[in-house]
């Protein structure tokens, strides 16, 4: 239950309604103020707010052990013109998730639970299928750790309910049992794929070993840190002092978020400024109290995938943690986690070598790159106005074009399967046509087959989504679009897989992995051809109550000699039948490497399940 939902001192409260900004800095102590950092972002926020269509957002800036800037922006209910402040309720989303590896460090350091345990050990219940395909690495063994850092090949995103107008208690179980029947996406420790899932099962991990529940075990954790107004479960919804969320300016209701432990935090942006000072503080919290140990919270933030082949791109993850960022790399240490509900987006961000934190959140879903922006701002500003350390833009270094012979580019040719789809690569005489995102989009013709393209012409009038690119060979061993391109492309063998690895300043990111279609699809695949659309999704799903509802229909169709389905976002999985009820959703990232299962139910009706989700066939592809 939430405990103190409204305990605002009404001294703060009447100091705030003549200030614009609440902190407790002082210029007369020799501390820096930040009144320069404040007076700057101001206007960046409200500008940012408006270009995008932001109804409300509040940040928290800290300096060590203290709360230097809080204030709010815009409005936590537009239509009834309640301000946002520095104590309005947010959803912080996957950012609860920093919490949740407190919570379980909490339990490691108390000698109640083995991080490199198998996670069977603590939950006997959880079992799941090999993953599907070949790997140069056994299947290994699925524990805590790798819980913590994204590298169980868990399902991540298992959502028939997980965001909800009703609550289900039971949620965390029902994963479970679908697990049971169903394939990891990829063995552990073979290339880090964010899971939700994953995350939210270690609500079950801390019950199991603390002996009680995950909120009451939580909920002292936020007590003991003085972060009165701040939950896991938020009941009832509509708190006294919570923000409206909005999807495209529109009001939405309040949902239940069925995986607590992956993104259901409620909190304001003071409570969140006593958790960065905690974390600041080497675990201990700004009135004193030890959260946890300093020895424990550097474990956190200690890279564990450097031994990862595929991780090997300059992305470094702790215990939930990220702790790269190239845009405030000049800063030394930091950390740093994004958080996104259905409607809320939030970023919280650390530089550990100068005591500096910022905690941005807003209550709109248009707010993706808001939050990210004006936090990253925040530290800049702050970092300079604290140290006189001013940004350092980084850029990637250039390299002449050089010939290569049409052997060598022909054998990079091919389909590369993306997070979003897949692209085409062709060989050209002077080097790569790029075709991103390739193929007919949902709307296009289903029958649509489309042509290669004739060498060195343009994508336009081929029914493709994306622009071919002519991609170069440098003097360095990448191709690039332009000589001192700031991004260029590494065709490389990882881990026993053909990889495109995108190079940008400070970063190589895995962007997608090449596959060869099958020779042909099986009949029983060509038979499925046609609109599917959900037959089980909960009708109390958040995704039924967005306006628009629910965009979940896909169109399993072939092209380009693949076996695809097509969502209404134009959005692709690409799919490698293994058998005639199963195919293997092929790719490197977050939702790819599981499995699309062709099923019966009980009155024989033939469905297609992925992801927690059953669809029914809606119509025919001709």
């Amino acid at each position: 239950m939430f405990l103190r939902s409204v305990h605002f001192s009404v001294l703060l409260a009447v100091i705030c309604l003549f200030l614009p900004a609440c902190n407790d800095s002082s210029s007369s102590s020799g501390q820096t103020d930040y009144s320069a950092t404040r007076a700057a972002m101001i206007p960046i926020i409200d500008q940012a707010m408006a270009d995008n269509e932001v109804v409300g957002l509040a940040v928290a800036l800290v300096d060590g052990d203290r709360l230097v800037w809080s204030q709010g922006f815009g409005y936590a209910d537009a239509a009834d013109q309640v301000p946002a402040t520095e104590q309005t309720l947010f959803e912080i989303g996957s950012v609860s998730k920093t919490l949740t590896a407190m919570a379980v460090m909490r339990q490691v350091e108390a000698g109640k639970l083995d991080l490199d345990a198998p996670l069977e050990t603590v939950l006997p219940q959880f079992a799941i299928g090999a993953p599907l395909g070949s790997y140069p690495v056994p299947a290994g063994t699925i524990t805590v750790r790798s819980m913590l850092t994204h590298h169980t090949g868990i399902p991540g995103d298992l959502f028939n309910g997980g965001f909800s107008l009703t609550q289900i208690p039971d949620y965390n179980e029902r994963m479970i049992e679908y697990l049971r029947g169903n394939y990891a996406e990829f063995p552990v420790n073979f290339v880090w794929s964010y899971s939700n899932t994953a995350t939210s099962l270690l609500a079950n991990v801390v019950e199991e070993v603390s002996g009680r529940s995950f909120e009451a075990e939580t909920q002292a954790m936020f007590n003991a840190m003085g972060m009165l107004d701040t939950t896991f479960y938020p009941e009832p919804l509509d708190l006294p002092g919570r923000s409206l969320g909005y999807f495209d300016g529109e009001p939405v209701p309040f949902f239940y978020v069925n995986i607590p432990a992956a993104g259901s935090v409620v909190s304001n942006v003071d409570d969140m400024s006593r958790y960065m000072r905690t974390v600041l503080g080497g675990g201990t919290a700004p009135d004193g109290a030890r959260i946890i140990g300093s020895r424990t919270l550097a474990t956190m933030l200690t890279p564990q995938n450097s031994g990862v082949a595929l991780d090997q791109h300059g992305l470094s993850i702790g215990l939930i943690w990220v702790l790269t960022d190239p845009t405030l790399a000049y800063a030394g240490k930091l950390c740093w986690h994004n958080g996104a509900t259905m409607v809320f987006r939030s970023h919280l961000e650390l530089l550990l070598d100068h005591g500096l934190g910022v905690f941005v959140v807003a209550n709109s879903n248009t707010a993706d790159s808001v939050v990210a922006s004006v936090a990253r701002e925040t530290l800049k500003r702050a970092l300079t106005e604290k140290t006189g350390i001013s940004p350092q833009d980084t850029v990637l270094p250039a390299s002449p074009f050089v010939a290569w012979d049409r052997a060598a580019l022909e054998a990079l040719a091919g389909i590369y399967v993306t997070d979003a789809g897949y692209d085409q690569i062709e060989a050209s005489g002077e080097g790569l046509l790029w075709t991103p995102h390739a193929g007919p989009g949902f709307d296009d013709s289903p029958g649509t087959t489309v042509a290669p393209l004739d060498e060195g012409e343009p994508a336009a009038g081929n029914a493709r989504a994306g622009e071919t690119v002519l991609l170069r060979p440098r003097a360095d061993g990448l191709f690039s679009a332009e000589e001192t391109a700031n991004v260029a492309y590494e065709f490389s063998t990882v881990s026993g897989r053909m990889v495109i690895m995108s190079h940008t300043p400070g970063l190589r990111f895995l962007m997608a992995e090449r596959f060869e279609p099958p020779a042909t699809v099986p009949a029983a695949w060509l038979a499925r051809l046609g609109r599917w659309t959900p037959a089980d999704l909960n009708p109390d799903d958040a995704m039924n109550h967005l306006p628009g509802g629910a965009q979940m229909d896909f169109i399993l169709r072939q092209e380009n000699g693949l076996l695809v389905c097509v969502g209404e976002s134009d959005s692709k999985i690409v799919l490698e039948p293994v058998s005639d009820t199963v195919c293997h959703v092929r790719g490197l990232k977050r939702g790819q490497g599981g499995a699309l299962h062709a099923l019966t139910d009980n009155s024989g009706q033939e469905l297609l399940d992925h992801l927690f989700v059953s669809y029914e066939k809606a119509d025919t592809v001709e």
